[in-house]
């Protein structure tokens, strides 16, 4: 978050310990916020793995890195190694599977965590925790310490008027949820029963039914949404929500990339990659793209097959610099997740989302229902689907002009950072700094 830099003097001062797993996804946004607070002049202190120390360092803050906790994500890894083979033979079986293997994962990373952050919460004297929606945890460790505590999410981990993440909306069987809330509710807090572990830690029960997964990950006390909030425009959500606008953290070490002249006029930004590959998504994408003949600057990442012959037209570079790029592009074709959508939204660029998995469904849908972006499901992406689509796309001159009109909103939100005003607040509880306003969810 570039911060709207706000002097300050000792009594205005707080210190903030954020917290995020390391995995780029999660930990930019709250990197982003740690810039931002550093700038204003608070103590800034950042719980995470000891390998992301350049990249807190580059945000003005200070590592306090794990001792002996291991993330939700080695543990996922590590279970799955030892999950029975069987299970795998059949769609319901694969599902429970995966089940059992988050169950143990996760109340025993909420255990640890818990043990491990409160000693550093009471030792550095925090005054607000801030922390990624999937620090399971975090909370009841600030909860116990009597600290306020702020979880920061994505629009999957955005919550509606019935308690539900919004990411749920991607389930196959995502209607029937929207009937059955409260038992929803209870058949989650059977299979992850992390009530028992908050009662295990002294904690009193809470006041209403939703299953504590989802109280966990999104903080009664304010969620914050690093996301725009014309991507939900329209939803009933839960209170104490504020929509923040994207945040983007250039900050730390670069990936090497050979400097770039500027794009020709009417290029087209392809970005289909994630880590682990994207099951042959570019590869149809630069098929379908290449006989329209216009300029396309395609990032390859981790994609060794990508087909020969495309033509001088298409350039394939490893990675590229999104803060440069961005400004210039017609267009995105772009799998769809949250840092790539919200980046478009700031520059007004117009996109074609082909999602893959996990918010990205779900990021592709709402855009494309509020007029924001055309969503190709995946399953429907051959070559010349992906051509029609993108053909009508630079033709849609209504699309970009709302995008330009959004583009326009988020620069003066930015500029505002309610997000730090609002952290501010909580960690104060003074007059001096009012959360802002605009976006927060009634």
């Amino acid at each position: 978050m570039q911060p709207s830099t706000a002097p300050t003097d000792a009594r205005s001062k707080a210190t903030f310990l954020l917290t995020s797993p390391s995995m780029t996804g999660h930990l930019m946004p709250v990197l982003d916020l740690a810039r931002g607070l550093v700038s204003r002049g608070h103590r800034v202190l950042v719980f995470t793995a000891a390998s992301a120390r350049p990249l807190v360092e580059a945000a003005g803050a200070v590592l306090v890195p794990y001792q002996h906790y291991r993330e939700v994500k080695e543990r996922l890894e590590q279970a799955e190694k030892t999950a029975p083979r069987w299970m795998e033979r059949w769609p319901i079986l694969q599902y429970l599977r995966m089940l059992w293997i988050a169950r143990g994962a996760i109340v025993d990373s909420t255990r640890d965590f818990v043990e491990e952050l409160e000693p550093v919460l009471r030792r550095e004297r925090v005054d607000c925790l801030v922390y990624d929606f999937v620090s399971f945890g975090a909370g009841h460790a600030a909860e116990r310490v009597g600290i306020p505590a702020v979880s920061v999410s994505n629009v999957g981990g955005v919550i509606d008027d019935q308690g539900l993440p919004l990411l749920l909306r991607t389930l196959p069987l995502a209607r029937w949820v929207s009937r059955v809330p409260r038992l929803v509710h209870r058949v989650t807090d059977v299979l992850l029963p992390l009530r028992r572990v908050r009662a295990s830690l002294g904690l009193p029960p809470r006041s209403d039914e939703h299953a504590e997964i989802f109280q966990m990950n999104a903080s009664r006390e304010l969620n914050l949404v690093m996301a725009p909030h014309c991507l939900v425009e329209g939803l009933a959500l839960r209170d104490h929500q504020l929509f923040a606008g994207p945040s983007t953290f250039d900050g730390g070490p670069k990936q090497p990339t050979t400097e770039l002249p500027p794009l020709e006029p009417g290029t087209v930004l392809v970005s289909t990659t994630t880590v682990g590959g994207d099951g042959g998504l570019l590869r149809r994408v630069l098929e379908g793209v290449a006989p329209m003949g216009v300029p396309v600057l395609a990032t390859t990442s981790v994609n060794r097959k990508v087909p020969e012959g495309l033509g001088p037209h298409i350039r394939l570079e490893r990675f590229v610099p999104h803060e440069q790029v961005f400004p210039q592009a017609a267009a995105v074709v772009t799998h769809g997740g949250l840092g790539t959508v919200a980046r478009a939204l700031q520059h007004g660029v117009p996109m074609l989302i082909i999602p893959l998995f996990s918010d990205q469904p779900l990021n592709a849908a709402l855009a494309a229902a509020r007029g924001l972006a055309y969503h190709l499901p995946r399953e429907s992406s051959s070559p010349e689907a992906i051509r029609e689509r993108l053909e009508t796309l630079l033709k849609d001159e209504l699309l970009r002009a709302r995008l330009k009109q959004v583009a326009e909103e988020l620069r003066q939100l930015r500029s505002r950072a309610p997000a730090l005003e609002a952290l501010e607040q909580l960690a104060l509880g003074d007059s001096e700094h009012k959360a802002a306003e605009p976006r927060m969810a009634a």
